[in-house]
């Protein structure tokens, strides 16, 4: 039984494509950097270096490549819920309700923008319609 547990846990982190990651190094973000560098008019190295830093804890930091990202390819819901993960982080709870409502409207399908919205609702004790609870 213990063994089953242990594939299902397996396999569901390979089907969600969820990754541990313990953080970026400095090698990482100056690689990412050097991207940007030679393709400024590309949204996926943004996003990358905003996931590098987000990883890294520097959530303040990691908001302007993001916000640079979403302005690139402003239909990348990624790049909206990875902007809602960082500006709950930083406290900033309506920017991280609507961000993931913009990654709801552009994939109704991510459950993990549902989930996190939901949360969010919850924690500003609001409802969908903004009244109280």
């Amino acid at each position: 039984m213990k063994r089953l547990i242990t594939y299902i846990l397996i396999f569901a982190f390979l089907i969600l494509g969820v990754a541990v990651v313990t953080g970026a190094s400095n090698k990482d973000i100056r690689a990412i950097k050097k991207k940007i560098l030679k393709n400024p008019g590309d949204a996926i190295p943004y996003l990358q270096l905003g996931h590098a830093l987000l990883k890294s804890g520097q959530y303040q930091d990691a908001t302007t490549p993001l916000t640079k990202a979403m302005e690139l390819e402003p239909n990348f819901a990624k790049t909206h819920y990875s902007l809602g993960i960082a500006y709950g982080t930083l406290g900033k709870h309506l920017e991280k309700i609507k961000a993931f409502e913009e990654t709801i409207r552009i994939q109704p399908s991510f459950a993990g923008a549902h989930f996190k919205l939901g949360v969010a609702r919850r924690t500003r004790k609001t409802s969908r319609g903004g009244r109280k609870l």
